[in-house]
């Protein structure tokens, strides 16, 4: 996913690509404690992300800063909501597709509604470099 941070009164966005399956265990474990303290799993911190938690974006926020100033707090991550933007590459949003037209348990109504939605996302979708995740300068 591509994670763009507009610090107000910036010159230049952060922008990073984030790739959840390249997170070591003893930062996913970091990732969790800080979401929550009933100790949600990281694929569920991942999906509430997803679904536009503003406590889980922050604590993503605050992951990738802290992977380029390991001192920061996340009480020190306190951005407007304008300001920080979650996308997803077409590989992501592909890999999403796939997913849904493999389920068998699922009408067959909302697997268009899902699908529809999707493709229509995959149309403005970056492309995704590939990279780490690093800040603009």
């Amino acid at each position: 996913m591509i994670v763009t941070y507009r610090p107000v009164g910036a010159k230049k966005p952060w922008v990073w690509e984030f790739d959840p399956a390249t997170v070591p265990l003893s930062a996913a474990d970091m990732i969790e404690r800080r979401y929550s303290a009933d100790r949600p799993s990281f694929d569920q911190w991942l999906a509430a992300v997803q679904g536009g938690s503003a406590r889980a974006r922050r604590v993503l926020l605050w992951y990738l800063q802290w992977l380029e100033h390991p001192k920061i707090r996340l009480e020190d991550v306190d951005p407007p909501r304008s300001t920080l933007e979650v996308e997803y590459t077409k590989a992501e949003i592909q890999d999403m597709i796939d997913s849904v037209e493999k389920k068998k348990r699922m009408d067959d109504g909302e697997r268009q509604e899902i699908l529809d939605a999707l493709y229509g996302d995959l149309e403005g979708a970056p492309e995704g470099s590939g990279k780490a995740a690093s800040p603009e300068s």
